[in-house]
């Protein structure tokens, strides 16, 4: 009597190949992962500096009752900054998503003219779809009304959000001039501002910890210093420091959120 066979399926080569595949799909994933993270945590903190008397506001999210979280803390920091320039022409950029009853321009526009910013200072673009397209667009339009991009223009945005349009902002930075780069690097690592303490315990963490960068020369210049969150403003201090001994004749900060 012959006996059956059990069936067992062949685990041989051809599993140990799609094995290694899986795994090199992973490990190539983790490592574009750590790649881009790299990229937005610097980008983060990259400086514009210039003379800027022009203003664009890239558009995000609007919801039902009005702009997203996000939209609204890029409004909050441009009203804080316009509050102390009277004279700043702006420029809200943002097309209406399909899933979205406005255009993020006409939402931003909405928003800053109820907080009392003058209706002649904020001009719509509302046909771009993406990042690239609200800088193109908007330079367009700033000329076309006259202004002089070539003079430095102040970008808003939020986080992540800023890595994507630096790199877009130095593309059209080569083609009309606009200055974008860094302005200042660190001599030492710092700890995380929100948990170190209180005010003086805060200056002590940053002072001394940044320089303008070898070479740079602003002698006569007005910069606007950028970054992500403000906290005590010990950081923002210490570096428009740094920046004055580089000769620069004034500096503003600019954040995008204050922690508490």
């Amino acid at each position: 009597m012959k006996h059956k066979r059990r069936y067992q399926p062949y685990a041989g080569r051809l599993g140990s190949f799609w094995l290694r595949a899986l795994l090199i799909v992973v490990l190539a994933g983790v490592v574009c992962f750590a790649v881009l993270a790299g990229l937005v945590r610097s980008g983060e903190r990259d400086e514009l500096h210039g003379e800027p008397k022009l203003m664009i506001i890239l558009g995000c999210k609007v919801e039902s009752w009005g702009p997203s979280l996000l939209l609204q803390d890029r409004l909050d920091t441009a009203l804080d900054y316009l509050a102390s320039h009277p004279d700043m022409t702006v420029v809200v950029s943002g097309g209406k998503g399909d899933d979205e009853h406005m255009s993020e321009a006409q939402c931003m526009y909405n928003y800053l003219t109820g907080h009392g910013i003058d209706e002649s200072r904020v001009f719509l673009e509302d046909q771009s779809r993406n990042t690239l397209q609200n800088f193109r667009f908007s330079r367009t339009l700033l000329e076309q009304l006259g202004h002089d991009v070539t003079e430095g223009v102040l970008v808003v945005s939020n986080g992540f959000h800023l890595t994507r349009a630096r790199m877009l902002a130095r593309r059209v930075g080569e083609l009309t001039g606009i200055p974008v780069g860094r302005a200042l690097e660190k001599t030492r690592a710092t700890a995380t501002q929100s948990q170190t303490g209180e005010d003086e315990a805060r200056k002590s963490n940053v002072r001394g910890a940044y320089r303008a960068l070898s070479g740079l020369d602003l002698t006569g210049k007005r910069v606007v210093l950028i970054d992500d969150v403000a906290t005590s403003g010990a950081t923002l201090a210490e570096c428009a420091s740094a920046l004055r001994q580089a000769g620069a004749e004034s500096v503003v900060g600019l954040t995008l959120a204050r922690a508490r």
